[in-house]
């Protein structure tokens, strides 16, 4: 991790992140909600994959160095082969091997665009927003 002034909130933030993502994707979808078909395309859930991971591909990167990067992959492929995992273990969600691929597609945009500019934003976070001075 970067030599961040609030290193221990940022990890318990990604703590947190990880186990409400993770809770999300096992709870059913509840029994009252609207007929949602009409509104979603076909391997739609293939699009909220790849968008979150590459949302916690960005995360990540903005917290650790870039020599770090292919262990924030591996940890990210890990964390979706989890969900899929415990996903096809429950009888109302199932695991799919195209959710992984999604979720590996993610991580490498993720993490290409850190490379582009978003690599260690929490630091720039925290110099514009917390003053070292305190």
């Amino acid at each position: 991790m970067f030599d961040l002034r609030f290193a221990s909130r940022w990890r318990l933030a990604s703590a947190l992140l990880l186990v409400s993502l993770l809770i999300l994707m096992l709870l059913p979808e509840p029994s009252d909600w609207p007929n949602l078909s009409e509104y979603t395309f076909e391997n739609s859930d293939k699009l909220v994959h790849f968008i979150v991971f590459t949302a916690l591909a960005i995360w990540f990167a903005g917290l650790y160095r870039r020599a770090l990067y292919w262990r924030i992959a591996g940890g990210l492929v890990l964390y979706g082969l989890l969900i899929e995992v415990l996903q096809s273990a429950t009888n109302f969600r199932s695991g799919e091997v195209l959710d992984l691929f999604a979720d590996i597609a993610g991580i490498a945009v993720g993490i290409i665009v850190a490379n582009l500019g978003f690599a260690g934003w929490s630091k720039r976070v925290e110099s514009k927003w917390f003053c070292r001075d305190e």
